[in-house]
């Protein structure tokens, strides 16, 4: 049956110095009634994957803010920017029923992912090795070992962290040089989430040819982290902030004198050079925290699923355009 819900939201709109400055802000509390999760087909049907059911409930809460500006205003000369900031907490209130956990289905070399009563939808949570209290590793015939609450293969996953930003930032900015000159830049900022590098953790466990193996350099006292096998890996270290700030986009665009165009028989002709993904500043060991193989998964095989493994990073281009208004 349909989701249903019901969100609180306040908020107003202001404007300053006739114009030249604004703020917008909202709050939002949205709860949802009858979430769609999907949950796996039970073997003894005969059938295979997941089916849709109305077992959950969700809140997401957050705020949005939006200041605009225009800092210099002159007759060939003009800048106009933009800074929006905004934030969402999601959060699973209830199954409607005795589960306590599911894990998200469908991902490459194991899930780390999670649905929870009390945490967001598909965070993380993974094992880590156990450690004395010196940080030495525990190890049992030179092996690592895991916190488990019963056999050696129920492992403790400890929580690590939301898979989707809690926190964005875009700041754009919009220059005018004389009468044909615009000039455009939009930062980026992505935070208080995680990414999970299913990469390292093949490289390392399954095919042993990651940098820890292979550097003489690094401690060999952690090295049993990295030589277990893919079944036996502590997948929580593989789990990563994937804080970033990105320089989106840069363009420059150059409108002919309307004169000029009159002369090729055109009311307006303007040239643009742009950039796109031309830098990005992040912790993050792989090339690109906001990657994800899996993409925009259907509602059979989840919408939740997150990792980067093997992933293509968003590619740097560089774009030339022409416009001709006849």
């Amino acid at each position: 049956k349909p989701e249903r819900g019901s969100e609180l939201e306040v908020g107003f709109e202001s404007d300053f110095f006739d114009g030249r400055a604004g703020a917008d802000f909202t709050y939002y509390n949205k709860k949802m009634n009858d979430v769609l999760v999907s949950t796996a087909v039970a073997p003894s049907s005969g059938f295979r994957g997941a089916q849709q059911a109305n077992i959950g409930k969700t809140l997401n809460s957050g705020i949005e803010l939006a200041l605009a500006g225009t800092p210099v205003q002159r007759d060939r000369f003009g800048w106009e920017m933009r800074v929006a900031f905004s934030t969402n907490h999601n959060k699973l209130l209830s199954f409607g029923d005795t589960t306590i956990k599911q894990i998200v289905p469908f991902q490459s070399y194991g899930s780390v992912q999670q649905h929870r009563v009390g945490y967001p939808l598909g965070g993380y949570w993974a094992p880590f090795p156990k450690r004395n209290p010196d940080g030495t590793l525990v190890l049992v015939n030179g092996a690592i070992v895991f916190d488990s609450v019963g056999s050696s293969f129920d492992r403790v996953n400890q929580y690590i962290g939301p898979a989707m930003p809690t926190r964005e930032i875009a700041f754009a900015n919009n220059v005018s040089i004389g009468r044909s000159v615009r000039v455009y830049a939009l930062l980026d900022y992505k935070g208080g989430f995680y990414n999970y590098r299913g990469v390292d953790l093949y490289r390392c466990a399954a095919s042993q040819n990651c940098i820890q193996l292979n550097d003489p350099n690094f401690p060999v006292a952690e090295l049993p982290i990295y030589q277990a096998g893919v079944s036996a890996a502590p997948r929580g270290i593989y789990i990563h902030k994937a804080d970033f700030t990105k320089l989106r986009d840069v363009s420059v665009s150059y409108a002919l004198p309307r004169s000029v165009a009159g002369r090729a028989n055109m009311s307006a002709a303007e040239i643009m050079l742009a950039g796109h993904n031309l830098a990005i500043w992040s912790n993050y060991p792989g090339p690109d925290p906001e990657v994800n193989t899996y993409g925009r998964q259907n509602a059979v095989t989840g919408l939740f699923n997150r990792g980067d493994i093997y992933a293509m990073p968003m590619s740097r281009r560089l774009t030339a355009t022409l416009n001709l208004t006849f």
